[in-house]
């Protein structure tokens, strides 16, 4: 297991933890509410965050990891922050998620988003300026079961 393995574990927490919090699983229900689709799900969360979590890089280097039921209440956060809250909201309404995260060498991720299921993986990434379903291809990434 590499240091990417590890954080993605501790992601992975968070959404375990947070999966069945109330207060996560109301805002689920109430972004999707009405929509029967994956691809009506996807977008529609895609849109709470883009909207309501502004980006903020973590302070000083470090590499701080956000519960999504925090996150909704502070409304700001990093990629890795943003992914979290994304896969546990999806999660929530039964829309399959992967984590894509990009390197630099392997290691230390530059960059993390979503990737949810419709008839095919598409990315979902609020914390950067591309619209949804469109990707950057990198050389170095790694693709994640939630």
């Amino acid at each position: 297991m590499d240091e990417l393995d590890i954080r993605i574990n501790q992601i992975r927490k968070l959404i375990r933890e947070d999966i069945n919090h109330p207060k996560v699983r109301i805002l689920a229900q109430q972004i999707t509410k009405g929509l029967n689709t994956n691809l009506g799900k996807a977008r529609a969360i895609y849109n709470w965050i883009k909207q309501n979590i502004h980006y903020t890089r973590d302070p000083g280097g470090l590499d701080i990891y956000t519960r999504p039921s925090v996150l909704i209440d502070l409304g700001r956060g990093d990629c890795d922050d943003s992914a979290t809250l994304y896969a546990t909201l999806a999660g929530i309404v039964g829309v399959p998620v992967k984590l894509k995260v990009i390197t630099q060498d392997q290691r230390v991720w530059s960059h993390i988003y979503p990737l949810a299921l419709n008839s095919k993986w598409l990315p979902y990434d609020a914390a950067a300026p591309v619209l949804p379903e469109q990707e950057v291809r990198y050389l170095d990434e790694r693709t994640y079961d939630v």
